[in-house]
């Protein structure tokens, strides 16, 4: 769930990314994501002083930066600098994506099983 509540991702084996509209409790389909090569573990949404921005990692190895211009989403960035694959976490032991803000920057953070961030 996004920020504000009123955006929901999901991700899957299958390698796609579907977001929702959220309305009250109300889900309606709004667009499928695909760029992965493998099954989708993790999602991050930035704050939403950068937009409307999410961060997908996959078993493929990489990072993708979606955002959402005009109620279209695009690919903003991809990452296939890892070596190893897997789902992504906040600690070392797993895998993981993270955004933060620090000062007036968003910072994206991975974590994948070769421990490099």
């Amino acid at each position: 769930m996004d920020y504000f509540g009123i955006k929901l991702a999901t991700c899957s084996s299958d390698r796609a990314i579907r977001v929702f509209d959220v309305k009250q409790d109300q889900y309606s389909f709004q667009q499928q994501l695909k760029g992965h090569e493998g099954p989708v573990w993790q999602l991050a949404w930035a704050h939403p002083m950068f937009g409307t921005i999410l961060a997908s990692c996959s078993y493929d190895k990489k990072v993708i930066i979606w955002k959402e211009t005009n109620k279209k989403w695009d690919k903003l960035y991809e990452y296939a600098g890892h070596e190893s694959s897997g789902e992504l976490c906040i600690s070392a032991l797993r895998n993981d994506v993270n955004m933060t803000v620090v000062g007036n920057r968003l910072w994206l953070f991975t974590c994948i099983l070769d421990l490099e961030i």
